[in-house]
């Protein structure tokens, strides 16, 4: 049930609101698919993709480490992947109509998501994974702006 306060402040009605909080939950489910491939691959460490340093890294760890380990240690990451995910579709859902907790969203993934940027910069370089990850980060980058210029537009 939403409160007085919670009601005034839900963004108002048409595209723009439906648009930034689809493209949050269309970065979550990338995380998911991304998740639910580690979880379920024999070689988790190709979910990125050819060309990357993962695939010579699971190979490596392969060779020299049990099996169940190198696995472990992948499929570790796709649970990460895949609950990171799942929590940003949430909170997505929640902040639809909660101007507030959409800004928590955003400002919290943007200083954390600075860190994914700057090790994916450095360990997948000329990769179409780096590609992909500067696309969805554009993508977030605009929810971002356009959620901030809907809420100063309110204000």
């Amino acid at each position: 049930m939403t409160t007085e306060r919670e009601t005034e402040a839900a963004p108002a009605g048409g595209w723009a609101p439906r648009l930034v909080t689809a493209a949050v939950m269309l970065v979550g489910l990338y995380d998911v698919i991304v998740g639910a491939i580690m979880l379920a691959s024999d070689t988790p460490w190709i979910a990125h993709g050819p060309g990357t340093r993962w695939m010579a890294l699971g190979e490596s760890l392969g060779a020299v480490a049990p099996p169940d380990a190198t696995l472990g240690l992948f499929r570790r990451m796709g649970a990460f992947s895949l609950h990171a995910g799942a929590t940003t579709i949430v909170w997505a859902a929640l902040g639809h109509r909660r101007p507030s907790l959409m800004s928590a969203l955003f400002v919290t993934y943007a200083i954390t998501g600075m860190g994914f940027a700057i090790t994916d910069a450095a360990f997948f370089e000329g990769t179409p994974y780096l590609l992909g990850k500067r696309v969805i980060g554009a993508v977030f980058f605009a929810a971002l702006v356009g959620h901030f210029w809907m809420r100063r537009k309110k204000a």
